[in-house]
């Protein structure tokens, strides 16, 4: 395996991955209505008899460019039912699930509905549509992964799809490194090294960091439990121990003093945008990302990024295959069997499935990947090659968000920032951590 994944022959499709798992200002767009036939013949096709005009909303978070995509495929769903019109909302991350909650509380909320790792928990609501009565009829699973449909499975039904499959990666920019004299070490790297390249990165950069901290990130976190052999939960239960949140937090504690991560006043202050994210303006040459988040950032650089494995352990890598983003549909809808063929034509359509490339992670239909794989463009060969990189050299197994993710997310953010802002010290923050994960853990048990 080179040193770093660089831009190439991509290997074979994805058929290989055992296992598969932004943001700008916000908008609102809606296409055209207009009436006509519905096509009856292809997958997905509506079978409503009546084919009256209806109106479906849209909702999902993402960077500029997942918004220019999505449109682009809504803009087509409509040409081919023009009896349905799309009304969207979309928007940066920051406030999505806020908004959502609201509207599920009034009894509103869209048709289909993008989520990430914290899908189960909406099933657990009653808020997220199973979609058995349409497979093989509207919804077409034939061709997809069955671990991604496996991974939307809760108690045997099917509440949703992912658009695809990813993995959490260093980005690395390359052009800056190079202009400090500096290089990526082998995928094989260790916290070791990264200590020492941050040192060197900062002697010569004058005010730039190696690395975006990433102690807040509990996916980040998942990567270092997976290395000792242990897991995020299962059964309800925690799967790792009070120690394991301790040492990931002496880690970052340890990289912060030696001006390998930035302070946490400096990393807080970075603007939500993409464009003019801390990466974008050269003020850190790294980051942690999903691996299919390259396309949101390359596209607003001259730069040239890749990609790169997380620091190892004696066991190695610690990265799992994930679902990417989970599409679903609302259980209130009004129009069940035209969300059904909406989500089939995102993951099935030929046309769809080009123009979304890998911006949601790698496509989870073999027939789309076949298809794809031999017009790539050289971002999302990146891309390709690091997933599959990733499901031929780690043994780390895909375990879902903790329950209640929303709650558990915010809890490692507030505990990093009272660790770097110096409002505790280290032991007494792991411990307030510990005692409300274990409040969560209970909360949301079944």
């Amino acid at each position: 395996m080179p040193n770093i994944i660089k831009r190439g022959v991509v290997l074979a499709a994805a058929a290989s991955l055992a296992l598969m798992s932004a943001c700008s200002n916000g908008g609102t767009g809606t296409g055209a209505d207009s009436s006509g036939k519905t096509p009856n013949a292809s997958p997905g096709a509506v079978s409503s008899p009546k084919k009256e005009n209806i109106e479906l909303t849209v909702a999902w978070w993402g960077a500029q460019a997942r918004h220019d995509l999505t449109i682009k495929v809504i803009d087509l769903f409509q040409k081919k039912y023009p009896h349905i019109k799309i009304n969207t909302q979309y928007s940066a991350y920051d406030g999505y699930m806020d908004k959502l909650n609201v509207q599920f509380s009034a009894g509103n909320a869209p048709d289909v509905i993008q989520y990430g790792g914290s899908l189960p928990e909406f099933v657990s609501r009653g808020v997220v549509l199973p979609l058995d009565p349409y497979v093989g009829k509207i919804f077409h699973i034939e061709n997809i992964d069955k671990s991604m449909v496996d991974a939307a499975k809760f108690d045997g039904k099917l509440y949703g799809i992912s658009l695809g499959s990813n993995a959490r990666t260093i980005v690395v920019n390359n052009t800056l490194l190079q202009k400090y004299g500096l290089s990526v070490p082998p995928n094989n790297w260790t916290w070791d090294d990264v200590k020492k390249l941050g040192i060197q990165f900062a002697a010569a950069s004058n005010g730039a960091y190696l690395l975006k901290g990433f102690d807040f990130d509990l996916n980040g976190f998942e990567y270092f439990v997976n290395q000792r052999g242990k897991f995020l939960h299962k059964n309800g239960l925690i799967g790792f121990d009070k120690q394991d949140v301790m040492d990931w937090f002496v880690l970052f504690d340890d990289l912060r003093k030696n001006k390998v991560i930035p302070p946490s006043d400096f990393q807080t202050a970075e603007p939500k945008e993409i464009e003019n994210s801390y990466l974008v303006k050269q003020k850190y040459a790294m980051a942690l990302i999903s691996s299919n988040q390259l396309e949101a950032s390359q596209v607003v650089m001259k730069d040239q990024l890749s990609l790169h494995d997380l620091p190892h352990n004696a066991q190695g890598s610690g990265v799992p295959l994930r679902p990417s983003m989970f599409m679903a549909g609302y259980a209130k809808t009004k129009h069940p069997e035209e969300v059904a063929a909406f989500l089939d034509f995102m993951v099935n359509d030929p046309e769809a499935t080009k123009i979304l490339g890998s911006e949601r992670g790698i496509p989870v239909s073999s027939k789309v990947r076949d298809q794809l794989k031999t017009s790539l463009n050289p971002t999302d060969k990146l891309v390709y090659e690091y997933v599959e990189y990733i499901g031929g050299s780690s043994k780390a197994p895909y375990t879902p968000d903790l329950p209640g993710v929303s709650e558990s997310t915010k809890l490692f953010q507030v505990t990093s920032d009272k660790i770097g802002f110096k409002q505790l010290t280290l032991e007494k923050a792991v411990d307030e951590l510990w005692t409300e994960l274990e409040k969560i853990m209970k909360k949301y048990a079944k």
